[in-house]
């Protein structure tokens, strides 16, 4: 539970940075889908936790350093990383 309103904090600050209004309202949607209607397995899930956290902060350290190319393939695994955990949990029995 920490760490979803933690991931949710950190993915609505990216969004807030972008100054996009239609991002804010789609975070919302975002963790509709991710955290409630699509209710992830246990399998793995502490692993899964680690990898978005060492994930979070590389994207972190980037944008800290401003190494805009850096965030950007940070933020390229990451969103890799989700859709690979996405596509899985739609296709366990």
């Amino acid at each position: 539970m920490e760490f979803s309103e933690l991931d949710s904090r950190f993915h609505r600050t990216l969004n807030a940075a972008t100054g996009n209004r239609f991002m804010d309202g789609f975070q919302d949607s975002i963790s509709l889908i991710f955290h409630f209607h699509y209710r992830w397995s246990n399998k793995n899930q502490v692993e899964r936790i680690i990898l978005a956290i060492r994930e979070h902060l590389e994207i972190i350290d980037a944008i800290l350093d401003r190494d805009q190319v850096g965030a950007l393939q940070a933020l390229e695994r990451h969103l890799g990383t989700a859709n690979q955990t996405f596509v899985a949990s739609i296709q366990r029995d």
